[in-house]
């Protein structure tokens, strides 16, 4: 074999391990389903913005930092059709193929806002700076907390979400919070 295509082999290797690795560490966040498309979507961005990057610790940088903003991208969506439902709405509708499918998609809509009003006032106050893509240290000073706190108390106002979710929602690929 060339050289060429022992390091193209090489290199889908390490894309198939990075990406494995990718959708277990999103999916602690949003199920397993979506963890798929969006470490797929961090694969396509990591592909076509650094091409000329092979080494793997690079590529595993690279790929953490892309999978913290998609995230946030997808938690800002979230936080959208909570706060402003009607126009998430007709923004779910647009881009639907089947009237049944943008009922589903409200009904989920209406059912996570239900879930996320069920949550104390600091879980939804520190989900609100989240996704406002505040940092740790200034969440905690304005919470008045240490960071290790705020960041055991972000766990549990998570753990309480999942469990809410899972229960009135009927959302799959959400884990057990128990």
């Amino acid at each position: 074999m060339s050289p060429e295509v022992q390091s193209e082999d090489e290199r889908n290797r390490v894309f198939g391990r990075l990406l494995t690795r990718m959708t277990g560490a999103i999916s602690r966040y949003f199920g397993h389903e979506r963890a798929q498309d969006m470490a797929q979507r961090l694969m396509i961005v990591l592909l076509r913005k650094y091409p000329e990057v092979s080494e793997e610790a690079d590529l595993t940088r690279l790929a953490f930092a892309i999978k913290g903003r998609i995230r946030l991208e997808t938690l800002a969506d979230m936080q959208r059709y909570i706060q402003e439902p009607e126009d998430g709405w007709r923004d779910l509708e647009d881009r639907q193929t089947t009237p049944e499918e943008a009922a589903s998609k409200r009904q989920l809509a209406d059912c996570l806002h239900a879930s996320v009003l069920k949550l104390g006032a600091r879980c939804r106050e520190l989900i609100a700076m989240r996704l406002r893509e505040l940092e740790s240290g200034e969440i905690a000073r304005r919470l008045k907390l240490s960071i290790s706190t705020l960041h055991v108390t972000e766990f549990r106002c998570h753990q309480r979400l999942k469990k809410i979710l899972t229960a009135d929602c009927g959302v799959r690929g959400v884990r057990d919070a128990g």
